[in-house]
């Protein structure tokens, strides 16, 4: 069991806080790739996952400079992706991630940001 709190900012989720049950190994990982997943379905552009912590750069996420962060948000801000989803398997939202990583396809896992996180979606 994991599970993130965050909010939308446009066409960016800004995590606040996640959170794994004790005793579970890699869960909070595995619960960042499926959100991204199903961030990136919804229509959002990327994630600002905060805090710099070594598993979030195991899976893609990247430190940028502040000035990075705000010309990255600036455009991204005022972009309205889907709100609401209806329930999706782990699954299909693997296959769709897998599916999106052509050239022309935007990046589910990419950028960290401030000096904290964030995910290309």
């Amino acid at each position: 069991v994991a599970a993130d709190l965050g909010c939308a900012v446009g066409g960016v989720y800004c995590s606040m806080t996640g959170f794994r049950q004790q005793g579970t190994k890699s869960a909070g990982e595995c619960q960042i790739v499926l959100m991204a997943a199903l961030l990136c379905k919804m229509g959002f552009a990327w994630i600002d996952l905060g805090q710099v912590l070594k598993y979030k750069e195991r899976i893609g996420a990247k430190v940028v400079s502040r000035a990075e962060f705000l010309r990255r948000l600036r455009p991204d801000r005022d972009k309205m992706p889907a709100r609401g989803h209806p329930p999706v398997a782990g699954g299909v939202l693997l296959e769709y991630m897998a599916a999106s990583q052509g050239p022309a396809a935007p990046a589910v896992l990419g950028e960290r940001v401030r000096p904290h996180s964030a995910l290309d979606a």
